[in-house]
């Protein structure tokens, strides 16, 4: 069973929370997920799950900018990973 996008992304929202008030004014980036491999791949499980019914919602902001820097960063580090899916 997959864990819904909303509490995916609640806690991103704890998480960067977290952060934030370790650090101060000092930045904070999307690649500082938290998440393990194991839990990449339940989250991007749950994005495909959720595309597959519903359109894309802002009220998993969170969500999304995780899962699009995880596919940028995939695609930056990893640029032949596409092709060899094909």
């Amino acid at each position: 069973m997959n864990t819904p996008l909303s509490e995916w992304d609640e806690r991103f929202k704890q998480h960067f929370s977290k952060l934030h008030r370790e650090r101060g004014t000092r930045a904070l980036f999307a690649l500082e997920h938290g998440l393990d491999s194991t839990e990449t791949k339940n989250f991007v499980n749950a994005i495909l799950a959720h595309v597959a019914s519903k359109e894309p919602s802002r009220l998993h902001a969170l969500a999304w900018i995780v899962v699009s820097v995880l596919r940028t960063a995939s695609t930056l580090l990893f640029p032949d990973l596409d092709n060899r899916r094909a």
